[in-house]
């Protein structure tokens, strides 16, 4: 019985992260559009800076819960690989999500900017998997 609370336990420590930012990515695309006027570069940088630093944040954490699994252990490809597609994965289906959302659109732009903070992301990881 021991065994199987700890399993559990440490199920929700290391997977439960992702999923509740996951969720969050997921409500914060379903709110509308907003009316606020465009502040041109300035607003492009913030939004766009939200986007590489919400997509990194999501492969820090998806990596942290595969590398808890012993078959894809910090050292191996798989431990950085599986959570670079799924990241991808989930940003696409974001934006197509987006579409479907009132004064939102989907921009295949974005997927890329996505991917460039989970890319920053990776890079991070690695440098400090090197020291």
């Amino acid at each position: 019985m021991v065994t199987r609370v700890n399993s559990f336990q440490r199920l929700l420590y290391f997977w439960l992260p992702p999923f509740l930012w996951i969720g969050l990515i997921f409500y914060v695309s379903s709110q509308p559009g907003t009316s606020f006027p465009d502040l041109g570069v300035l607003d492009f940088v913030a939004k766009k800076g939200a986007h590489v630093l919400e997509y990194a944040v999501l492969y820090i954490l998806l990596f942290r819960a595969f590398s808890s699994l012993s078959w894809a252990g910090r050292t191996t490809r798989m431990a950085y690989l599986l959570p670079m597609l799924l990241t991808i994965l989930y940003a696409t289906s974001d934006e197509v999500h987006q579409t479907f959302v009132p004064f939102r659109e989907g921009a295949f732009r974005d997927v890329c900017i996505d991917s460039f903070g989970m890319f920053l992301a990776y890079l991070f990881l690695r440098w400090r998997a090197s020291r």
